[in-house]
């Protein structure tokens, strides 16, 4: 039987972190985009999820 070495191989390369992309991508927005006139439900929706949510980490948390 041959024992298997347990010795770390160093990587190929060193790590290099990715640049952030650009913002925008060399577009140019005149305005925010508005959001539409039906955004109401989502926005009630949205508000329950986030109260709901910060209630279960002040409860974590205790």
């Amino acid at each position: 039987m041959n024992p298997k070495s347990r010795k770390v191989e160093e990587p190929a390369a060193p790590y290099i972190a990715k640049r952030p992309a650009k913002k925008g991508m060399g577009r140019k927005l005149s305005k925010p985009e508005v959001r539409a006139a039906g955004d109401a439900a989502f926005d009630r929706v949205a508000g329950k999820i986030f109260s709901e949510r910060k209630e279960l980490l002040r409860k974590l948390a205790q």
